[in-house]
C-alpha cells in the first residue's frame, strides 16, 4: 500500500468525528431547568398569515407564546384575561447571520386556573 493511502484511512476518522463532537456541544434543550409559573394575562393572536402565533401578553408586556397543540385549548379565551399554570421552555431568536435578538418563552403542558 502507498503512503498516501495510509494516511489517507488514518486521517479520514478524525475529520469525520470532528464535525460531530461540534454538533453534540450544541445547546441542550432538553438540559434546561424546567421551571413552572402561573402567568395571568390577555390571550392574543400575534403575526400575519401564513405565520399567525398566539400568545399570552402579561401586565409587564412580555409576551409567553403558545405551542400550535396548546391553541385549540386556548382559542376561545381569545382577547380575555386569563390564568395559566404552565411549564417555561425557552428558545433563543436567531436571525440569519447568525445575530441572537432575544429569547421567545414557550409555553407547555398549559392548565387554565382561572377565567376572567
Amino acid at each position: 500500500m502507498n503512503t498516501f493511502l495510509k494516511i489517507s484511512i488514518m486521517v479520514l476518522p478524525v475529520f469525520l468525528i470532528i464535525p460531530e463532537a461540534f454538533a453534540l456541544g450544541g445547546k441542550d434543550k432538553t438540559s434546561q431547568e424546567q421551571k413552572t409559573v402561573e402567568i395571568t394575562g390577555r390571550v392574543r393572536i400575534v403575526g400575519n398569515m401564513p405565520f399567525p402565533e398566539m400568545v399570552i401578553s402579561d401586565e409587564s408586556g412580555k409576551d409567553w407564546y403558545i405551542p400550535s397543540d396548546e391553541k385549540d385549548k386556548l382559542s376561545p379565551y381569545a382577547q380575555r384575561l386569563l390564568t395559566v399554570r404552565a411549564r417555561i421552555e425557552h428558545n433563543d431568536m436567531i436571525l440569519a447571520n447568525g445575530k441572537k435578538i432575544g429569547i421567545r418563552y414557550m409555553l407547555r403542558d398549559i392548565v387554565i386556573i382561572k377565567n376572567e
